[in-house]
This record gives structure tokens, sequence and C-alpha cells, in this order.
């Protein structure tokens, strides 16, 4: 076991060296400086012992920079204190600690604390990384499989969420990709199972869905662990997905052909020939077989063999052209040379380009590689569409997603919570006696202010949590899936860190007041706001720097 000592005291450092040294373990030490965690990296720990009071930042700040760093997150945290206060617990809770050791602590106390996490974050012996797939369908097991295979996974399968709980937990895998509808236990239901497993809670899951609404898939790239991918998706978004969620910087990719044609030689021909150009092909034998595999996968070319399918397959392009998904994939037709009418036919109904059978490699590889150039460069403007929309909902100021975000996005948790038959939370955040701040330091101050206390509150909540400016110095976080008793610990959680934290070369210290209401249970949907907001200000007269939920039975 290869273990990182987090500790700033001599004496103490000496003590480890002499508890360590006899169990037979590879340990090295390091002070609580924020700068060491880029050595503590670079070690590359299973295990990480810290100090409960860490000299140089809290206890929160330091399991979070640990765990959300890319080098470190991975490893077990383990915090070692003799004190019992409650408030230190959840302090490091927050931040996704694995164990605590209370000292004095034998060596038979810390054996097994090492055992636990060996057993939890394990991962067997092998050459290539082992993804699990789940869905009911087969045709997405199929086209799931093929491309994680050429990402360099070996790949296992499931049917429904029950029997890829099992297989995960047999199985230990790097990544699993999962679909939401399915019977007997559905995406989501697997993932809140896989969450709470304590050898599970941090494997990374990418929920491939038709289904996924707006919200959710923003949500799932903001949280790190929980990715969603949209189905139909090209295997660009596929690996760069998969690259964020393990963790890797890149994951080699190739591009995709699909080719429909009846004639099984001509397909194997156009399989080398687009293999050439680095190319994976797929081939589908009839319209049924492509409308399959186009409802999973958007390829960057698509193939049609004219001479050898039903010739409603004009038919069918334009119909493929109708789909906003598939309406950059190029369409190459292939048709024989007494059969001109119908490659016109085809242009007019959609595609592309055409060759007329035979033809030669050098005609082949310049009109391919012309039609993948095209799509590529519209994906690459597509992109870049979407980073300009992304940004329409980002606060410029805080970072924070903006309240035209909120508008939006809280219809959909409406819905949500709604199908899931599980709570929503909604804190209101305002700053207290903000505008003394202003007046006595200055607006470019305030903002730095506003900057920071914005800050502290998106590393305070869960990845779960969605945090919003709401307007002024007025923030607000939507809490899916939260009782409001849960919701408060967070709310108080939120508001001891930026009572703690000490803001901009002025030294400022700066409070905050919070109010906290739930639907369906204290607040309907046209009141969850206004019920939350006035919670606040009810909490802002009674003294201000304090959270209140709207139900005083529950505060």
């Amino acid at each position: 076991m290869k273990i990182a000592v987090i500790e700033d005291s001599s004496l103490v450092v000496s003590f480890w060296q002499n508890f360590l040294k006899p169990m037979g373990h590879e340990f090295a030490f390091f002070s609580s400086h924020r700068e060491e965690l880029a050595r503590v990296g670079a070690y590359a720990p299973q295990v990480i012992f810290c100090a409960g009071v860490p000299m140089h930042q809290s206890g929160f700040e330091m399991g979070q920079a640990l765990k959300s760093h890319k080098l470190t997150g991975g490893a077990g945290v383990v915090v070692c204190t003799t004190l019992g206060d409650d408030n230190l617990f959840k302090e490091w809770d927050a931040s996704s600690i694995d164990a605590v050791l209370v000292k004095p602590f034998t060596r038979e106390s810390v054996e097994r604390v090492l055992a636990q996490l060996t057993r939890r974050y394990s991962r067997p012996q092998r050459e290539r990384r082992l993804a699990v797939i789940i869905d009911d369908n087969k045709t997405a097991r199929s086209v799931l499989e093929q491309q994680m295979t050429s990402l360099g996974f070996d790949v296992q399968t499931a049917v429904n969420g029950q029997a890829g709980y099992e297989l995960i937990l047999k199985s230990k895998p790097d990544i699993v990709l999962t679909d939401v509808e399915m019977p007997v236990m559905n995406g989501y239901e697997l993932c809140a199972a896989l969450s709470e497993n304590p050898e599970t809670h941090r494997l990374p899951i990418l929920v491939v869905s038709s289904t996924v609404t707006d919200v959710e898939v923003h949500q799932g790239f903001k949280s790190g662990i929980l990715d969603f991918l949209r189905k139909p998706f090209d295997s660009f978004k596929l690996s760069e997905a998969v690259a964020t969620a393990i963790g890797r910087e890149k994951v080699q990719h190739d591009g995709i052909a699909v080719v429909l044609s009846g004639d099984m030689k001509f397909s194997a021909l156009l399989g080398k020939l687009f293999a050439d150009l680095g190319l994976q092909d797929h081939h589908c034998a009839n319209l049924n077989e492509l409308s399959g595999y186009l409802s999973m996968i958007v390829p960057d070319i698509i193939a049609v063999d004219f001479s050898g399918v039903d010739h409603q397959a004009c038919h069918m392009l334009e119909k493929l052209r109708e789909q906003d998904d598939l309406k950059a994939s190029p369409i190459l037709v292939m048709v024989e040379a007494d059969d001109r009418n119908a490659m016109i036919n085809c242009l007019q109904h959609g595609a592309n380009d055409f060759l007329i059978k035979p033809f030669v490699r050098e005609e082949f590889n310049a009109r391919v590689l012309n039609l993948v150039r095209t799509k590529l460069l519209f994906d690459e403007l597509k992109q870049s569409s979407h980073i300009l929309e992304g940004l329409a909902f980002i606060d410029s100021l805080t970072g924070l997603l903006n309240r035209r975000y909120l508008e939006e996005g809280l219809q959909q948790q409406f819905a949500r919570a709604e199908r899931t038959q599980r709570p929503l939370s909604i804190m209101m955040i305002d700053l207290d006696h903000f505008k003394r701040v202003n007046d006595m330091f200055g607006h470019a101050i305030g903002d730095e202010v506003l900057k920071s206390v914005s800050e502290t509150v998106k590393s305070s909540v869960r990845n779960v949590d969605i945090a919003c400016r709401y307007g002024g110095e007025e923030l607000c976080v939507l809490m899916p899936g939260t009782p409001a008793m849960q919701a408060r610990d967070i709310a108080e959680q939120v508001r001891r860190n930026i009572e703690a934290k000490t803001l901009t070369p002025k030294l400022i210290r700066q409070t905050v007041s919070l109010g906290v209401s739930t639907f369906p249970d204290l607040s309907g949907r046209d009141t969850l706001l206004s019920d939350a907001d006035k919670a606040l200000y009810m909490a802002k007269d009674m003294g201000r720097n304090r959270v209140l939920v709207k139900d005083e039975n529950i505060a």
C-alpha cells in the first residue's frame, strides 16, 4: 500500500515513521500547504492520512482539494484527530472523506481502515480498461460495445439496471455506460444505488439516453462524476465524454462510416477502403438496420450502395435530412454506370456526392475525404455555437449560472421531482450589509467580495446542486432530490464556510443570511422561490448570519 501522510508537526511525523515502517507499507510525508498538492499528486498515493485540523488551510478546503484534484481524487482520504467535535466531522464529511481515525489509534485499527479502503478502491490488474454497458436494447449495446472497443476498452454488457449492478460489483469496471429507461431497475435508480455503495460511489458513470433533458445534460457535465451523452451521438463526443469521466486528457478515437448495402463482398471492400482512411465502418444490410444504427450514433459519413438495396432508399435519404442530428452527416451514393437516373434522384433527395461503379481508390479517397472534412468543419462551427449558447446562461461576474438559466431550468427540475417522486429544495442567499462594503471600499472591491462568496458557495454545495446568481448580491442553489432537513444542513455548511473565509486583499469578513424551502413538502411550484426568499428575509430580521427554513417546525 502506498501511503501519503499530510502532517505539519515534526513530532507527529516522527510518530508516523515509527508506526508505519514495521507494517511494510511505502509512505511519504507532506505539509498542509496548498502548494504541496502537486507533490502529493506526483507521489500518487492509494491512501492519504490527514491531520484533523491542518495548519495551513481548513479541513474542508483540504478535503475538497484532494478529492477534486485529478491526481489524488481516486485515493482514499482518512482524517486523524483527537477531537470529538461533530462540526469537525461534518466539515470533513462535506469533502467526501472516506474514514476517521480517532487518536490514540492502534496498529489494528489502522490496518482495518487500510483493508477497508483496499477493498473499496482496488481494481483487478488488467492490460486494458474495462467498460460495463447496460441497455435493454440489443442494437444500442452492440453499437456502444463496438465504440468502446475502438477506444481501447474491454467490454461487458447487461440488459437492465439490476443485472448491471451485480455485474459492476463483480467485475469492478473502470467506467459504466447506461441507458435511463430500462426494466427491473432504471438508469437513475442504478446511479443512486452505485452512489450509495462505498465500493462504487466514485465509479465514473456515463448516462447514454435519448430522453435526457437540457438541464440534466448541463448538470451532468458540471458534475465531473456523473455524465450524460444524448443519443444519437458521434464518436468524437463519446471519446470526449469518456476522457472526461475517467480523467484522461485524451482518448484515441476514429471516425465512423456506416455502409448500407445488400452485397456482403462489396461491403467488405468498402470496409477496407474506409479503414485505410482511418474510419471504422459499420455494415447495415437493410433500411431497418440502418434506422436502428442511426438512432444510436451520428456517423461521419453514410455510404449507400444503391444497387444493393431497395430503391426506397431515395425516400430514406429525404427522411434523414429531416433529422437535426443527421443533417450534417454527408451521404455518398454508389450506383451502376447504367443507373444514372437513380443517381440524379438521390442527389435531389439529399445525397451529397456519388460514385459510379467500378471506381478507383484515388477517386474514392478524394470524395470521401472531401465529405468528411466538410462535416468536421460543420462540427467545429456547431461546437462554437454551443459554447456561445452556454455563455448566455453564465453570469459574467460570478461565473455562476444566471437568472435566465434558473427560470428555464426550474421547470425541468419540477418535472423531474414529480416524475421521480423526490423533493426539490432551494436555498436563497443574501450577503449581509453588502452596501457597506461598496460604500467603504468601492464597487471594484465589492465585486471581488461577491465573486469570492460565489466561489465558496459553489465549492460548498454538492456536485448535483445548481448554483445561480439570482440578482444583485442575492444567490440561490437548486438542490434536486433533497429533503428540507438535508437542505438546511447544506445551507448551514455554506454559511459557516463563508463566515470563516477572509475575502480580498482588504481582509474583509463577510456573512450571509439564507432561506430554504422544499417542493412539494413545504411549497408548491408557484411559491417555492418566494417562500425561500421570505425565509431569507426573516433570517435577516432575526439578526442575519443564519439559516431559516420556511417551516419553523423543521427549522
